[in-house]
């Protein structure tokens, strides 16, 4: 035989035999232990939620996936069986045909906020996936067609046609095991080993996304890397400047709102909380977008089709709370997602890890984001709220707040 590490000293002289000399088999790729994999056959709203919440803290970069029984001959088109949606942290695997059946309106919110472009997909060949999909929901979606707005396809990278798995051989220096690819995925339950396959064929999709030669086995540090990919400049370079604390401060004295700061030590026992910016898209192209912040307990998770309907409730009574008025408005029905990273600074006036309910960029009008409280921080004397610097933050009473700044109450976090 001939060895793997010393190659045969091949003679130049006419007759010589030249042995191949074999390369070590790669690695095989594995999806670590570390990543959360979930089945979803029910509650997609709340899912749904999930994933943008989590996407929001790991870059906002989404990997997508589609599988699907092998077509029998070209003129038929088998519907797609499970859809899979991954972060750096988690993987969902969507049964499409049980959602398809019981939950379809709220699966088609799902898709659609896929493509808004609020997360950046990620995929190999997402024309013929969405193709795939949009084929499969052709009653649910009135026949029109999914548009993602923004999408990273990793099939444009090396020659037209280099698949997947070879892409993954040159990337990463890991072989990947496709034998499931042409499996049945109508199968209910599915395999372990489908199940496995269909979460790593997603998720491999952001290792490769990052561009990096060295695999990333701990979700955390591939999170890391994906916040760092470069991202869409802000579309609006004239308010490219953050407010900074000032603009806190001022709005706190204006509003006579007594605070503490974080180091003071009667503010030991406050609960820190999350702000979290919205927008509404719904106005369409020309129509600015409505413009919404949420403070919640750093501890829970935003429901977003609670706040869209808090938000879509707020307007239709044009109010938005104690202390705001308005125009009488029409209920619209509200496109609400979480800004992009770089829309932070442009809409809300402060970077990510400085917002916080007071001191907002008001628009062209003079209008502010309507601010919305969890209904749950009421009941603690103290809470932390961002102050307009990165770890700067200021201890304030949730009950004050509520009467010095315009804001709506309600229950928003997930249960």
């Amino acid at each position: 035989g001939v060895s793997r590490s010393s190659p045969p000293d091949v003679s130049s002289s006419a007759g010589a035999i030249v042995r191949p000399v074999l390369s070590a088999p790669l690695p095989l790729l594995e999806l670590t232990e570390a990543v959360d994999v979930k089945w979803v056959d029910r509650d997609i709203a709340l899912v749904e939620c999930d994933i943008f919440a989590t996407a929001l803290s790991e870059g906002s970069i989404v990997a997508l996936d589609a599988e699907w029984r092998p077509d029998s001959d070209s003129r038929t088109r088998t519907p797609v069986e499970t859809l899979q949606v991954a972060v750096a942290s988690r993987c969902w695997l969507l049964d499409v045909p049980r959602l398809l059946s019981a939950e379809g309106p709220a699966l088609a919110s799902l898709l659609r906020r896929l493509c808004s472009g609020e997360c950046l997909l990620v995929g190999f060949g997402l024309q013929g996936d969405f193709e795939r999909v949009s084929h499969t929901c052709r009653d649910l979606l009135g026949g029109a067609a999914l548009d993602p707005k923004r999408v990273l396809d990793l099939q444009g990278r090396g020659s037209a046609k280099t698949g997947l798995r070879e892409l993954v051989r040159t990337s990463l220096g890991r072989d990947f095991d496709k034998t499931e690819q042409c499996s049945d995925w109508s199968l209910r339950p599915l395999s372990s080993a489908q199940l496995a396959y269909a979460a790593l064929d997603a998720h491999v999709l952001l290792q490769l996304a990052v561009g990096s030669s060295t695999l990333l086995t701990s979700p955390a540090a591939l999170a890391a890397a994906l916040v760092e990919m470069p991202s869409r400049p802000a579309s609006r370079p004239e308010l490219s400047n953050g407010l900074g604390p000032e603009a806190v401060d001022a709005e706190l004295r204006s509003l006579g709102l007594a605070f503490l700061g974080a180091d003071d030590p009667s503010a030991a026992s406050a609960v820190p909380c999350n702000t979290l910016a919205l927008v509404d898209d719904s106005g369409g192209n020309g129509h600015p977008a409505r413009r919404f912040v949420v403070v919640l307990e750093s501890s829970v998770r935003l429901c977003l089709p609670w706040a869209a309907a808090a938000a879509a409730l707020a307007f239709s009574e044009g109010r938005g709370g104690s202390g705001v008025s308005g125009p009488l408005l029409p209920p619209p029905p509200l496109a609400l997602r979480m800004v992009r990273r770089e829309e932070l600074v442009p809409l809300f006036g402060h970077p990510a890890g400085a917002l916080g309910p007071l001191g907002l960029r008001p628009d062209a009008e003079g209008t502010r984001p309507l601010v919305f409280l969890d209904e749950s921080i009421l009941k603690h004397d103290l809470v932390l709220i961002g102050a307009g610097e990165a770890g700067r933050v200021l201890a304030v009473k949730p009950s004050e707040l509520r009467t010095a700044c315009p804001c709506v109450v309600a229950a928003l976090a997930a249960t």
